[in-house]
């Protein structure tokens, strides 16, 4: 399951990835709610798709080398703002984009090149 994540975690595969499990984190409710379930059974139901998202969302700003702490903006909940009441159960308001920012720095910032040192002798010969 780690080695899934990791996969995931490059920046390539990290930008289709992300997308799903948002679109997963906000349509899953929905579906649930019209089939008939509880309000809370349904919202219940997004948080192991959320909890994807935050897992690999780290290993992208750590793949990047950025810190894990942007993670916390995520994890934060602030309902400041204007409200807009979508389809039940959903509820937005304007600082819940706050959660985006380390997705979009996911998306964004590229892990550093590794730089490869190259010795000066001709190959073959060593010092020592």
């Amino acid at each position: 399951m780690a080695m899934f994540f990791h996969r995931l975690s490059a920046i390539r595969n990290y930008r289709w990835a992300s997308v799903a499990l948002i679109a997963a984190m906000i349509l899953l409710p929905v579906l649930m709610m019209r089939l008939g379930a509880l309000e809370w059974v349904a919202s219940l139901a997004g948080l192991p798709v959320y909890v994807a998202l935050v897992v690999l969302t780290y290993l992208r700003l750590r793949d990047a080398n950025l810190s894990g702490w942007w993670i916390g903006l995520m994890i934060l909940v602030v309902n400041l703002g204007p409200r807009w009441d979508g389809i039940e159960p959903l509820t937005f308001h304007l600082s819940h984009l706050i959660h985006l920012v380390p997705v979009a720095l996911g998306w964004l910032v590229r892990a550093p090149e590794n730089v490869a040192v190259k010795s000066d002798l001709p190959q073959g010969l060593r010092r020592g």
